[in-house]
C-alpha cells in the first residue's frame, strides 16, 4: 500500500516498480504473488491499485505486468469500482 501512495504521489515513485533484486523486479514479484492476492477482496483492494499506479503511463513497466497479469483483471477493477461510485473507499491524497 505504502508503495501504490508513493508511485501516485511522486511520478518519480515509479522507479521503485523498476528496482531489480537478485535479478528480480519489484514488480514482476508483485505480479507472482500467490492468486489468492487476485482474489481475496482484501487482498485484491491493496494489490491491483498498486499495480495501477506503478503501471499508470508507464509503457515499460506495463509490460513487465502484463507477462503475468491480464490488463483486463485490472479493467474489471477500475469498471467495477467506478460503478460502484465509492472511489474505492480510499482516503484523498
Amino acid at each position: 500500500l505504502l508503495l501504490g501512495y508513493l508511485a501516485v504521489t511522486d511520478t518519480s515513485g515509479q522507479s521503485l516498480f523498476a528496482g531489480w533484486r537478485n535479478g528480480v523486479m519489484m514488480l514482476e514479484q508483485l505480479c507472482a504473488l500467490p492468486f489468492p492476492y487476485f482474489l481475496s477482496p482484501p487482498l485484491r483492494e491493496v494489490l491491483l491499485p498498486t499495480l495501477i499506479v506503478a503501471t499508470y503511463k508507464n509503457k515499460q513497466l506495463l509490460s513487465v505486468m502484463k507477462r503475468d497479469v491480464s490488463a483486463a483483471v485490472l479493467a474489471n477493477f477500475v469498471r467495477q469500482h467506478l460503478q460502484e461510485g465509492a472511489g474505492g473507499g480510499y482516503p484523498p491524497l
